[in-house]
């Protein structure tokens, strides 16, 4: 135990400087505060996991924990950003607007194929990873992608022509149609 304190109290300034650097264009999702608590945590389980038989300053050890954490962190703060706006900025439907909504997603994955349209539905109306689809059926991450790219491409005509998609409302039309219209997006 009293080796884990010398160890981290030795690498805390240094790697509270590496994190600060890491995290610096993100201070409005992660504040400077935070980002030391996430860092010191960080040492925390560096230390614990830490072995001093390999050769390995303790410090390069401890940047792999540090930064695997911060990106977590701001992954989490992206993502929550992202729900928080979406659910802000939307204006209220009617029931109606709604359904209509749902229908026009319907009648364009009706358009594609069957696991197209699973692997859509699932990983853009449901927010999966392309990664956890594919081990769900028993495939790579690269057939996931691959099989969206092509579902994206097959309804990119029909987006085109339809662009009552982009304000149908919350019934996931604009996912859809972002997700659809854009094509620098890769899956």
């Amino acid at each position: 135990m009293k080796n884990h304190v010398q160890l981290i109290t030795n690498a805390r300034i240094r790697s509270h400087a590496y994190g600060v650097k890491l995290t610096r264009r993100f201070r409005d999702l992660i504040g400077l505060e935070e980002a030391r608590s996430t860092i010191d945590f960080s040492l925390v389980k560096a230390a614990q996991r830490f072995d001093s038989d390999r050769g390995i300053p303790f410090f390069f050890y401890a940047r792999v924990w540090i930064q695997r954490d911060l990106m977590t962190l701001l992954k989490k703060r992206i993502i929550d950003r992202r729900r928080f706006s979406d659910a802000t900025t939307r204006e209220p439907c009617t029931p109606k607007e709604h359904l209509e909504g749902q229908v026009l997603v319907e009648q364009l994955l009706n358009k594609l194929k069957r696991d197209e349209r699973k692997l859509v539905r699932q990983h853009i109306l449901e927010g999966h990873s392309l990664a956890e689809l594919a081990r769900r059926s028993n495939r790579h991450r690269a057939w996931a992608c691959r099989l969206l790219k092509r579902a994206l491409s097959r309804l990119r005509p029909f987006v085109g022509l339809n662009d009552s998609l982009k304000d149908a409302g919350p019934s996931g039309c604009g996912l859809v149609h972002h997700a659809v219209a854009n094509t620098k997006i890769t899956p």
